[in-house]
């Protein structure tokens, strides 16, 4: 018997993010994210053809727990809409924009990846949180690479 080996790497990704508060930067930082079992179910079922949707969100929470493959939801979630999503090759990045007006009094420490249908594709929690006030946006991207 033939043995068949993939070369394909598993799914990865990182967030990067840019904080200005009263619009001067106050923080740039980058991270891995953790690609959770909910993108690989949704993922099987649009290859089936039974679902039809792609990433439309990025999620804030407060949430501090580590990020784990069974994770679904933020804790104190608020949504934003993605901005862009563009694909380069075997990468697609999602840019978004957190504006004074959005998230305020959420202590962000954790950010996640949404399908239009609400399942959670990729988590990050962050060692600090940001304390989102109508004085400080976040801007950023998020590639996840295939």
């Amino acid at each position: 018997m033939i043995a068949i080996k993939s070369d394909v790497p598993s799914m990865n990704g990182r967030l990067h993010l840019t904080v200005r508060k009263n619009g001067e930067v106050v923080e740039r930082w980058e991270d891995h994210n953790l690609i959770v079992d909910g993108a690989r179910q949704l993922m099987a079922k649009m290859a089936a053809g039974i679902v039809s949707t792609s990433i439309t969100n990025l999620g804030v929470g407060s949430g501090n727990a580590a990020e784990t493959v069974d994770d679904t939801a933020l804790k104190d979630g608020v949504m934003i809409p993605i901005k862009t999503r563009t694909v380069n090759d075997k990468q697609a990045r999602f840019d978004f924009f957190i504006g004074t007006d959005q998230a305020n009094g959420i202590n962000i420490r954790e950010f996640g990846l949404f399908a239009a249908n609400g399942t959670m594709f990729a988590h990050r929690v962050r060692d600090r949180s940001l304390e989102k006030a109508d004085d400080l946006t976040i801007e950023g991207y998020w590639e996840i690479n295939f």
